[in-house]
């Protein structure tokens, strides 16, 4: 049984549907730290691992304040190459709160992503580093400066250069931000879905291939695929705001942007 531990504030189910089980404890000899840092993350360090996309994180349940053991977390989180980040409690002006750090860069070079005060109320904050945007990588749309300053050229720069391009795209048609966001959610999701061969064109018992749907630029097709994904993996993507879209946003327009967008991608795939 996996130990269970106190999850921080924005990591609160009620704000952005993260809950203890969604994290899987990590015994700090997988790393072979030093005495003294195994002793402070006995029990206290966690891994995140999104089940629908490529997004790692590890999250150290402990106030850590020595230089040389932030250095030594730091250093063995890169040398795995597996996480994107890691978050780690700190003390900013005597104030408590969470730091993420990006884990691609050496521990001279550090890079903080976004420093997150103890029981902030900043609801535009939360929302960037909730559950949904990490899962379908939107998170890495609001802090692609990271990656910038960090020249990573992967293809995580090629999606958030995409998914930037749509989101802006969309704006342009859709006035109402929460139908944006949900389109942008459900493209990533269905195309991690096809991409990977979960599913394929006559998954649902008839042709809902998501490029097909796109070019058939028909309101009910692409609101029954939806309905279809729901009833199959009953996904939280597809519950909010509503499982069907209103017709009236999804125009001939916005079904042209997506489609643009996802055969404008490499091999007209949008990969993680």
């Amino acid at each position: 049984m996996k130990d269970k531990f106190t999850i921080p504030y924005f990591f609160d189910k009620n704000k952005s549907e993260f809950c203890e089980d969604d994290f899987e404890s990590v015994l700090p000899s997988k790393f072979h730290f030093g005495e003294k840092l195994t002793q402070v993350l006995q029990n206290n360090l966690f891994v995140y691992c999104s089940k629908t996309s490529n997004s790692v994180f590890y999250f150290a349940n402990s106030l850590i304040t020595n230089e040389k053991e932030l250095a030594e977390l730091h250093l063995r989180i890169l040398s795995e190459d597996k996480a994107d980040f890691y978050a780690v409690k700190s003390k900013r002006n005597g104030n408590k709160g969470i730091e993420l750090i990006f884990a691609k860069t050496t521990y001279e070079n550090k890079k903080t992503i976004i420093y997150i005060p103890e029981n902030t109320n900043d609801e535009e904050l939360l929302k960037t580093i909730n559950k949904t945007s990490i899962d379908t990588g939107t998170f890495w749309i609001f802090y692609k400066n990271i990656l910038e300053e960090t020249k990573i050229t992967n293809i995580r720069n090629r999606l958030v250069e995409v998914l930037s391009e749509l989101r802006g795209d969309l704006q342009k048609e859709i006035k109402d931000e929460k139908y944006v966001q949900t389109l942008i959610d459900r493209t990533l999701f269905i195309k991690f879905l096809e991409d990977r061969h979960i599913i394929n064109s006559y998954f649902y018992g008839e042709d809902l291939e998501y490029k097909n749907v796109l070019k058939s630029q028909s309101p009910e097709k692409l609101n029954d695929l939806f309905a279809k994904i729901q009833k199959i993996f009953n996904n939280y993507l597809f519950k909010k705001p509503e499982i069907k879209l209103p017709e009236s946003i999804l125009t001939e327009a916005v079904f042209k942007i997506i489609q643009n967008k996802i055969e404008g991608s490499k091999n007209g795939q949008l990969t993680f």
